[in-house]
């Protein structure tokens, strides 16, 4: 007799190393398995990350990254974020309810008799079940494929502010761009940064002040896996921040308590990263930096109403105050690209590429590489994506891989390489697909209607007329429904 674990409609059988559920057969890693069995014998009691390491991989050296892997494939394999409970700064817990049973798994199988009648069948039989096995193990490594390689996609939405008097009106999206900058995007996890969460939000008419039940829209409109939704509350040195992060699934809900701001994004950030095991790059919130928020709050609503020259001013304030503020640089020289201002628009990438070695720069050379664009230098500007792109493979920007191959694209079908700007377009679309971003495949989908049509292969075009239709309606993104009917008009007259 031995001892199994049940949980959650799942049996675990500790000898036999295997997982069990409605008759399937799941196995782990092993180092996987030993740490699932570790938590199931002390089911809701809080073991340390130096605890499980210990105990778990004491036979070489690693770093915690290896236990956050573990413990993120067995939320995956539980299909429950929830299924362990994160700690910060102590640790785990399991925290479903366990039972214990003894089984007896050392009873030899029942031989499995064929009738004679039924064995000159048989191997026939086995060869098409076979063959059926194997479309089946195919299709399921290219879904598997296709899941790994998705990435978990985090929006951090605006702060409301529930504190009167103007000293906290920065609060709401200071407040909210600091979150963004304190969480680092790799492979795994991206971070949307705050000009594409605004932008998002006043595509899918979701006001700052919003509430929880609108929250659902965003998953519907983009790729997000992760959503967090805060509000603060109190007075000075008696701060409070509620906070809901929102999966497709379920809501997680805190409050946290400081006496300044500083500590209190420190500890959301914290909360945030946690179940993804994500570094993070926090820097302090002093007076100065405090109030190059509330300039950069206030210069990105005016910038997503399109109030350009107000937004410009704003921009131009705070590059004074934080002269290697690159987000603020990267705004207004894409204000200037927008009024036309090309000359100037160039020499503020240029300044800002300088000084920067960040994920910005690859945002910076794909402004400058629109600019030479528009200025008809394409052989440039598509050196300039080359590069643009190495950089934003280097810094895991899998979203500006996206555009910067939309980009190429376009470029490509202008000079009439057509086979060129298909390959760019499927790359768009591949990048867009791993952060499950609709509105980037739709749009990419609807270049490929125009460059097939361009072609004469009006068959492929219609095919992809009617994937990017799909995803739009599907997806409610009713903002897309112009550029949907201007294709639709296109389409037609081919």
């Amino acid at each position: 007799m031995s001892p199994v674990y049940i949980s959650q409609g799942f049996t675990i059988y500790p000898h036999r190393q295997i997982i069990e559920r409605g008759g399937e057969t799941i196995q782990v890693r092993p180092k996987t398995f030993a740490l699932l069995l570790l938590l199931l014998e002390k089911p809701r009691e809080v073991l340390s990350k130096r605890y499980l390491l210990d105990t778990i991989w004491d036979d070489v050296m690693v770093d915690e990254q290896v236990l956050v892997q573990s413990i993120r494939e067995l939320r995956k394999l539980f299909d429950s974020t929830e299924i362990i409970q994160t700690y910060p700064r102590k640790g785990y817990a399991w925290a479903a309810s366990v039972q214990q049973q003894l089984l007896d798994e050392q009873k030899p199988p029942q031989p499995f008799l064929i009738p004679l009648w039924r064995r000159t069948f048989a191997l026939p039989l086995v060869f098409v079940a076979l063959g059926v096995l194997a479309v089946v193990f195919y299709s399921f490594l290219s879904h598997t494929r296709y899941a790994e390689a998705q990435t978990e996609v985090v929006i951090v939405l605006p702060v409301k502010n529930q504190i009167s008097g103007t000293d906290h009106n920065w609060v709401s999206l200071g407040a909210m761009d600091q979150l963004i900058k304190s969480l680092v995007s790799d492979k795994k996890v991206q971070v949307m940064d705050t000009h594409y969460v605004l932008n998002l939000m006043q595509h899918i008419k979701l006001p700052h002040v919003y509430e929880t039940e609108q929250v659902a829209r965003i998953f519907s409109a983009s790729g997000a896996t992760l959503i967090v939704e805060s509000q603060l509350s109190g007075s000075v040195e008696d701060y409070r921040l509620d906070y809901k992060i929102h999966y497709k699934n379920h809501i997680e809900r805190g409050a946290l308590f400081e006496t300044n701001l500083t500590d209190l994004l420190r500890k959301l950030a914290e909360a945030i990263a946690a179940p993804s095991g994500q570094p993070l790059a926090i820097a302090d919130v002093n007076s100065t930096t405090t109030f190059g928020n509330e300039l950069m709050a206030r210069a990105l609503e005016k910038f997503d109403a399109g109030e350009l020259e107000l937004a410009q001013s704003l921009l131009l304030s705070l590059k004074q105050l934080e002269p290697d503020n690159i987000m603020a640089r990267r705004l207004l020289a894409d204000g200037l690209i927008r009024q036309g201002k090309l000359d100037l628009a160039t020499a503020e990438l240029t300044s800002a590429i300088n000084i920067t070695n960040t994920r910005e720069s690859a945002r910076l050379h794909f402004l400058l590489a629109q600019v030479r664009v528009q200025q008809g230098i394409t052989a440039e500007a598509l050196n300039i994506l080359a590069l643009a792109h190495q950089l934003a493979e280097l810094n895991s920007d899998i979203l500006y891989q996206g555009y910067i191959a939309q980009l190429r694209g376009n470029i490509q079908q202008q000079l009439g390489s057509f086979e060129a700007a298909e390959a760019s377009y499927k790359d768009a679309i591949k990048y867009h697909g791993i952060i499950r971003c609709p509105v980037g495949v739709s749009l990419t989908r609807l270049h490929l209607v125009n460059l097939f049509s361009a072609q004469g292969k009006m068959d492929v075009a219609r095919d992809e007329y009617a994937k990017a239709k799909h995803l739009i309606e599907t997806h409610q993104l009713d903002y897309l429904l112009p550029e949907l009917n201007k294709v639709k008009v296109s389409l037609a007259a081919g």
